[in-house]
């Protein structure tokens, strides 16, 4: 049976010491309990060195929110995956955040999810619709631009194009409606279990079907401790992508013990 992954995204918050003092009562936490269940995070860029240097000996994983693929470039600015391949685990690609700015487009997040491949990290791929889209029947009428762009189905068709079979199962895909993100208004588990294993048949069409099986399918969207074990008793949810739960370490470790099958 796979492992289940819980994965915090801090987004833009933190100083360098509150960083640190995140992650070391992380790292108290997870002394005292043994949770099968695999566990990141995901800090700014600028603290990426020296929380993977304190988090080093333990179980938890690192990883970024974003790197442009590829080695070595002339784009100021910028940091490529090959750059962070060594001192990550992770790297989200296509968060709707940066898809809704334009800094994100099919394109560039097919390349990111081949390069991240290509370097052994694992890509955190999200797909998310800005509207609800499967809660209504359309009666007639063509898809406005707007849900056209929100098709799920699609961000993750061209996201997994080119990608070899093989390495379907080391992907992770984070279903993160984006009407849910920051709202306090999550999908029902219910929801969100009918979305996931109807993306997972998009895998299945990319790969054999038990290579699918093996890729891990997340929850994101208003995640908390009071709400993780409903979405964690549905065995079509491979673990949950947090955001604002994720900077506080009981918070998020109760997500990670509401998942684990221990």
């Amino acid at each position: 049976m796979k492992q289940r992954i819980v994965i915090g995204n801090w987004k833009m918050n933190t100083t360098a010491e509150e960083a640190v003092l995140l992650v070391e009562e992380l790292k108290k936490q997870a002394e005292y309990v043994e949770l099968d269940v695999e566990l990141g995070v995901c800090p700014p860029m600028p603290w990426l060195l020296a929380l993977n240097e304190i988090l080093d000996e333990t179980e938890i994983g690192v990883g970024v929110q974003d790197a442009e693929p590829g080695d070595f470039g002339a784009q100021t600015g910028s940091v490529s995956i090959k750059m962070i391949a060594e001192h990550a685990e992770y790297v989200i690609i296509g968060h709707s955040e940066r898809r809704s700015t334009g800094q994100d487009n099919d394109e560039s997040i097919n390349a990111k999810v081949k390069s991240a491949l290509e370097n052994s990290l694992t890509p955190v791929v999200c797909v998310g619709e800005f509207t609800h889209l499967y809660e209504k029947k359309r009666v007639r009428g063509r898809p406005t631009k707007l849900e056209e762009i929100s098709n799920i189905f699609k961000q993750l068709q061209q996201a997994i194009k080119g990608v070899a079979e093989k390495d379907i199962p080391k992907l992770v895909v984070a279903y993160e409606p984006v009407w849910a993100i920051g709202t306090g208004k999550p999908a029902s588990p219910e929801y969100a279990a009918e979305i996931i294993d109807r993306l997972r048949t998009v895998l299945k069409r990319a790969s054999k079907r038990k290579l699918a099986n093996e890729a891990r399918i997340l929850y994101g969207g208003s995640v908390t401790a009071s709400n993780a074990k409903s979405y964690a008793e549905l065995e079509e949810i491979d673990g949950v992508l947090v955001g604002g739960a994720s900077l506080k370490a009981s918070e998020f470790m109760k997500i990670a013990a509401a998942f684990s099958r221990q």
